[in-house]
């Protein structure tokens, strides 16, 4: 059953499970405004951490050279149109970064609570081509001047992820969080403090 209809098999082990999941939809109002707090209001992570000033006084004099998309990279057209974005060149056309985010439910037995639904964003492929060029790029910086600290796994390639990271996380949340009923807060606030994050990071 697995080859010749995927589905179906999922469904049936899940004793039907997944029937009754796609019956659940949360309101359209209450969604927009649960994640509109979340993803609108951008929490800045400690800027005047102490170790975030040691990291910058160690590695201050590395430099990364000016990113440019080339032809070995991906296909000749399609490198000059992201190059000529990526440094200034062409504006960003706003398709690129259009995408669509289907909410995919967590916990069945809790219904169409909005809090009960995660996000999955799908974004045009163009636009995962041009960030996957530059991760290319910086991720090689890193390697080259082994800067890449080991702790950092979920960045490093061939390693298992961040699982022990997650592990840590979850017992922190089911301790100090889910009993006063904050879990879902601690985690909008985590992925909204990614942004700021992210724009340190490309200061250099």
């Amino acid at each position: 059953m697995f080859q010749s209809d995927q589905k179906r098999f999922y469904v049936e082990i899940n004793n039907g499970l997944e029937s009754k999941v796609d019956k659940v939809i949360p309101d359209a109002d209450e969604s927009i405004k649960f994640w509109s707090e979340i993803w609108d209001n951008g929490i800045e992570h400690n800027k005047d951490s102490e170790w975030l000033h040691e990291m910058k006084q160690g590695i201050g004099y590395l430099n990364q050279n000016d990113l440019k998309i080339n032809k070995e990279d991906i296909t000749k057209q399609i490198a000059e149109q992201l190059d000529e974005i990526l440094n200034g060149k062409a504006e960003l056309p706003q398709w690129i970064t259009y995408g669509r985010t289907v909410l995919c439910l967590k916990d069945p037995s809790r219904g169409n609570a909005v809090d009960n639904f995660r996000p999955i964003s799908c974004l045009p492929l163009m636009w995962k081509l041009m960030t996957g060029v530059i991760a290319e790029s910086m991720y090689t910086f890193l390697e080259i001047n082994d800067v890449l600290l080991n702790e950092q796994k979920g960045c490093r390639r061939k390693t298992r992820g961040t699982k022990d990271q997650l592990i840590k996380t979850g017992a922190e949340i089911k301790t100090e969080w889910q009993k006063q009923n904050h879990g879902d807060e601690y985690l909008g606030c985590c992925a909204a403090e990614v942004r700021s994050w992210c724009f340190e990071m490309v200061k250099r």
